[in-house]
């Protein structure tokens, strides 16, 4: 017997056309039936702004979700948390996700679940008539199968037609390095972005709880 279940999605569209805002809001929760109570849910709302002194309009992206899959045999299972993405067009952008889910690495058999941090920004810089987009990635993974106080670290940069740089490393409670490795040039991430982590401590790691931005956001 198939146990199914049904969607509820609500859109709400406000207009503030004052200062030329418009936000649309979808909602969906999914129930399913009686034999499996499982209720997961989604809360997405999308935001266009416009200012005729900036060069592009500004485009706000925030997402909820509880026990969300996206897809059947997904290897990271259900996951709960939010994802907010600002961008604006031809200038940048940046997404930031925060979210519990599973981790296959380092090792996890008996599939604990991680809590997540992730940053990823990029913009175009203009050198001459030339424009290359810049990119940085940073991430930080704590709990699961990770020791306790330990952190996991991940940073990738990466310049259009040009270097790139990739670093993981597991870092214990004081900020000391555990393990970890490094491939590629420091010169991949532009210093707009800020400092690079280093692979031996946590002086310079980047900080998930500072306002997030990317370079010429107005």
């Amino acid at each position: 017997m198939r146990r199914g279940g049904h969607n509820i999605c609500r859109w709400d569209h406000y207009d503030c056309s004052d200062d030329r805002k418009h936000r649309l809001q979808l909602r969906c929760t999914r129930h399913r039936n009686q034999h499996r109570k499982i209720k997961r849910s989604s809360d997405l709302q999308f935001q266009h702004r416009e200012d005729s002194s900036q060069p592009a309009p500004k485009h706000t992206l925030t997402a909820g979700f509880s026990n969300f899959t996206p897809g059947l045999h997904d290897p990271h299972g259900p996951r709960t948390g939010t994802l907010t993405r600002l961008a604006e067009p031809g200038i940048g952008a940046w997404s930031q996700l925060q979210a519990s889910l599973i981790l296959h690495c380092p090792a996890n058999p008996t599939a604990q679940v991680v809590d997540i941090a992730a940053v990823h920004r990029f913009f175009t810089r203009i050198a001459d008539v030339t424009k290359a987009v810049q990119l940085r990635a940073d991430a930080k993974a704590v709990g699961g199968q990770l020791p306790s106080g330990d952190s996991l670290i991940e940073l990738h940069c990466f310049i259009a037609n040009g270097p790139t740089l990739d670093l993981s490393k597991l870092e214990n409670a004081s900020g000391g390095t555990v393990n970890g490795n490094t491939s590629g040039t420091a010169a991949a991430c532009d210093p707009a972005f800020g400092p690079v982590p280093g692979l031996s401590n946590n002086a310079t790691d980047f900080n998930f709880s500072a306002p997030i931005s990317f370079p010429g956001q107005w």
